[in-house]
């Protein structure tokens, strides 16, 4: 990557913050993203944000036991590291 390009990345991570991090699927096609915790331009610590791109539907429509109750415990942060196929 050329130097005008991570000058770029820079400026956008100071602005807008980190991007998004696909941190793994589900059997279902859902994927599951995370935002690191950081720190915006006036110095205020944003924590991190996890959360899930559903396949197919529109968020009212989900109901209880949609998703994985392994990955809802990694979205809701009752577990620190996200599902493994294991």
């Amino acid at each position: 990557m050329g130097r005008p390009w991570q000058a770029l990345r820079a400026l956008r991570l100071r602005l807008l913050g980190p991007e998004k991090e696909l941190v793994g699927t589900d059997q279902f096609g859902n994927k599951y993203y995370r935002v690191p915790k950081h720190e915006t331009r006036g110095g205020q610590i944003i924590p991190e944000r996890r959360f899930v791109e559903a396949i197919n539907r529109q968020a009212y429509q989900y109901e209880m036991g949609d998703f994985p109750t392994e990955w809802e415990a990694w979205i809701r942060k009752k577990r620190n590291d996200p599902p493994t196929i294991e």
